[in-house]
């Protein structure tokens, strides 16, 4: 079963503040899952896997330290 996560816990997950992972879901570069509740109110899920496979396309591998 896919988790579904809050903005909260995908920026505990990332280390960031939840301001910049609505910023991150709004520039469409953070797949997101956008629906509306009670009175239209906008609500933002992330699927676990997703977030996963993103923090892996922005992963830079191991290399030589720069100077």
């Amino acid at each position: 079963m896919n988790e579904i996560m809050t903005p909260a816990q995908v920026a505990e997950m990332l280390q960031l503040g939840p301001s910049s992972v609505y910023k991150l879901a709004a520039q469409r570069e953070l797949p997101s899952i956008q629906f509306r509740g009670a009175r239209r109110l906008r609500f933002l899920r992330f699927r676990r896997a997703d977030v996963e496979s993103w923090i892996e396309a922005h992963t830079e591998p191991a290399g030589r330290p720069r100077r």
